[in-house]
């Protein structure tokens, strides 16, 4: 854990900043915020959450007016269970994924197919075609 001063300008406040960073995320940006303790004389020792990026959003809360921890842990157990939905949803799209390039090989099969059928009725149209010539008949198509 590595710590720095940081002194805030507008409002005349220092604080050590922690790099690590805490369960509470920045409502803004959904950074996970970092730990800092404040220096200044109204609350010297006080730790507080910021966003990594508090010049643009000036997230903050104090860690001590934080829920206690057993909901903290009922945060992170329904955060848990969303994240276990969400990968069931694309696990799901997965498989819809899978078979829709199934059938795409598939159709691009059958295309390859009818086009060979095709080439093979292009050259026996010419071949009967080419008899019919030498014979002086010109019919597209065999009489009956």
């Amino acid at each position: 854990m590595s710590r720095r001063s940081v002194k805030n300008a507008d409002e005349g406040s220092t604080s050590s900043r922690s790099t690590n960073t805490g369960t509470i995320r920045c409502k803004v940006h959904k950074a996970p915020c970092l730990i800092n303790t404040s220096r200044t004389s109204l609350n010297p020792g006080r730790m507080f959450f910021s966003c990594p990026y508090w010049k643009s959003c000036h997230f903050f809360r104090w860690v001590d007016d934080e829920p206690d921890s057993d909901s903290r842990v009922d945060g992170l157990i329904e955060e848990n269970h969303e994240l276990k939905l969400k990968l069931g949803d694309m696990e799901a799209l997965e498989g819809r994924v899978r078979k829709a390039e199934e059938k795409a090989r598939k159709r691009k099969e059958e295309k390859a197919a009818i086009l060979e059928d095709l080439a093979k009725l292009a050259e026996l149209k010419f071949c009967y075609l080419s008899r019919t010539a030498k014979d002086e008949t010109y019919s597209l198509w065999p009489s009956k």
